[in-house]
């Protein structure tokens, strides 16, 4: 009693199969842009670690190079904000520290304090 596939079963696996690849390239490329969403919105991302380390969009950057390369991003782009972000582990005073760092930028400084 084998029955031969109709049209009609067809036509459901390939919607089926179409879904699957939509829902497959939506997990994919929607981190993507999640983590383009701070660079289309002119965000300069800093994230602060214990020791002092600092991370510019996942990248590691020497703090003695940061202030140039903030003084050249902002004669670039005049909309230019910057987020810091400090790990739960750094003190208050290197956050103190680093925002007097940065603010001969005169780049508008978002502070992102983790949670408690």
């Amino acid at each position: 009693m084998n029955r031969l596939p109709s049209p009609r079963d067809g036509l459901v696996i390939g919607a089926m199969s179409t879904l699957l690849a939509g829902v497959a390239l939506a997990l994919l490329i929607g981190p993507q842009r999640v983590a383009q969403r701070e660079a289309s919105e002119l965000i300069l991302a800093l994230r602060l670690e214990p020791g002092g380390r600092i991370w510019l969009w996942n990248q590691p950057i020497a703090a003695e190079g940061l202030p140039a390369l903030l003084q050249e991003a902002s004669s670039r782009n005049q909309e230019l904000r910057l987020r810091l972000m400090p790990a739960p582990q750094v003190s208050w005073a290197d956050v103190q520290d680093l925002v007097s760092q940065l603010k001969p930028a005169g780049l508008p400084i978002e502070l992102h304090l983790p949670s408690p």
